[in-house]
């Protein structure tokens, strides 16, 4: 028996060549492309996908601020060494502040005057005055100042350089009854 001549039909000689085409095109580019040739200019965008990066391959550095979620927090520290001592800082005013109040009776007619002054060793940190009763229109406070007493009645100011320990304060008196003036001073 002979057998006949086999011959190839046209489906299968060009699923032949694409085989060839489709193996020999990887080889080609391992061949022809020298290493390290392809960079970022000759990727396309959107060509680099997340099914073609091997996992745990890239590090934390690859990736924009916030895109990696912050792990679980670590166990705490062992404590440090103490350091030194620092300098001794300047002493603080004594806790809380203790205000002196005066009242001065101001008749009709006059400019009264009064000093708030703070115990011994305090200095003034604020003041003010206060005109009590009914004013009229022509009743006005005139003075309202930090000031170093040196008498019931004498003081310097504080911008004569003394240091404020005491507050002054004084008021024209117009109405047709007497009025109380009250100064008060803050003390620490």
């Amino acid at each position: 028996m002979r057998r006949k001549p086999a011959f190839l039909s046209p489906a299968t000689v060009l699923a032949g060549i694409a085989l060839l085409v489709a193996l020999g095109g990887t080889s080609y580019a391992a061949i022809v492309l020298p290493a390290n040739s392809v960079g970022t200019p000759q990727l396309r965008n959107s060509a680099v996908t997340s099914l073609k990066v091997k996992d745990r391959s890239l590090l934390a550095r690859d990736f924009a601020p916030g895109q990696i979620p912050a792990g679980p927090a670590g166990p705490t520290g062992a404590t440090g060494p103490a350091g030194p001592a620092g300098a001794t800082g300047p002493a603080g005013a004594a806790a809380g502040a203790i205000v002196h109040v005066t009242s001065v009776s101001a008749p009709p007619g006059t400019t009264t005057s009064g000093i708030a002054a703070c115990a011994s060793g305090q200095k003034a940190t604020g003041g003010g005055v206060y005109l009590n009763g009914n004013t009229t229109d022509n009743d006005h406070l005139t003075t309202s100042a930090p000031v170093t007493p040196t008498g019931a009645t004498t003081f310097n100011t504080v911008a004569d350089g003394g240091t404020a320990t005491g507050w002054y304060g004084s008021m024209y008196s117009s109405g047709p009854v007497a009025r109380t003036l009250t100064v008060y001073v803050i003390c620490s």
